[in-house]
């Protein structure tokens, strides 16, 4: 599970730039500043504190870790990573194609990984 694509998404989207949306009665949002929701919680309280520590801000630094180099242990160097492989766990940002699904246009995370 990964929360961007590109180093520069990430970069660029810190939870402290992540915001907590009501959506309905009992449900919170904690809603990416790129555009999306990362986590789905039952109280504002939750979803503040998801902000501040917990689930998504690990792995918004394991996966911050990963891009520089030096990825949890079990997960496959970033540099060797294809853009296929991105895409089976992310959508498509352009087309909107669900994760693994194929890419109508071709994916954006092509343009965005290192050649191989």
């Amino acid at each position: 599970m990964a929360l961007h694509t590109t180093p520069e998404d990430h970069r660029a989207d810190p939870p402290s730039a992540w915001t907590v949306v009501k959506a309905a009665e009992r449900a919170w949002h904690l809603d990416s500043s790129l555009g999306g929701t990362i986590g789905y919680y039952r109280t504002q309280r939750e979803a503040l504190s998801g902000k501040e520590s917990g689930f998504y801000v690990d792995l918004y630094e394991r996966e911050g870790r990963w891009f520089a180099g030096d990825g949890p242990q079990g997960w496959r160097p970033y540099a060797a990573t294809t853009a296929a492989e991105v895409c089976a766990i992310m959508p498509c940002t352009e087309c909107g194609a669900r994760a693994g699904q194929p890419c109508e246009i071709g994916c954006i995370a092509d343009q965005a990984l290192p050649p191989r």
